[in-house]
C-alpha cells in the first residue's frame, strides 16, 4: 500500500511538473507576443513621425518667397542711392 501511495505521489508531482512546464511556456509565448506587439507599435509610430517630419522639411525647403517688384525696386534704390 505504501508503494502505491508513493507511486501515486510521483505521478501527481510529474503531472504538476508538466502543467507547470506548459504554463511557463505559455507565459513565455504571451510575453514574446506582447513584446512583438509593442515593437510593431513603436515602429509604426516612428514611421508616422518620420513621415510628418519629412513632409514638414519638404514644405519648408520648397517654400521660396519671391519679393514683389515694387519692394525690390525700393531695396535697389536704397542700396545705390548712397
Amino acid at each position: 500500500m505504501d508503494n502505491n501511495i508513493e507511486n501515486n505521489i510521483e505521478d501527481i508531482s510529474y503531472e504538476e511538473e508538466q502543467i507547470q512546464y506548459l504554463l511557463m511556456n505559455e507565459l513565455k509565448d504571451n510575453r514574446n507576443k506582447e513584446y512583438i506587439t509593442i515593437i510593431d507599435q513603436q515602429n509604426k509610430e516612428y514611421q508616422e513621425a518620420l513621415s510628418k517630419d519629412k513632409s514638414a522639411i519638404e514644405k519648408k525647403s520648397n517654400k521660396f518667397e519671391e519679393i514683389p517688384m515694387d519692394e525690390m525696386r525700393l531695396i535697389r534704390l536704397k542700396r545705390f542711392s548712397k
